[in-house]
């Protein structure tokens, strides 16, 4: 799992979680606030891989609207943003 500084292996890895650590893993896009697959994997520890393919699988369950890709522009944004924050290195990759 997810090590070092980045915001969601810190807070995470707590018996009890605050409210106040989740707005460093809660970004706002399209207007939504949202978190990241991998963010949702380290609060459930367990693989991105395995939270996307239950989102998939269960659709009805998590409703229209619960997930979406970004697009390029937001991508970038994102990635951008992380590394501002030296939460990514320029070398590793968003996925």
């Amino acid at each position: 799992m997810a090590t070092g500084t980045y915001p969601a292996a810190q807070i995470f890895h707590k018996e009890v979680i605050y409210t106040k650590d989740m707005v460093h893993i809660v970004y706002t896009i399209r207007n939504q606030r949202v978190m990241l697959d991998r963010d949702l994997a380290v609060v459930f520890d367990t693989e991105t891989r395995k939270i996307n393919q239950q989102v998939k699988r269960n659709q009805g369950r998590f409703g229209e609207g619960y997930s979406f890709k970004l697009n390029s522009e937001e991508f970038q944004n994102l990635r951008e943003l992380l590394r501002s924050q030296n939460v990514i290195s320029k070398s590793w990759y968003l996925q």
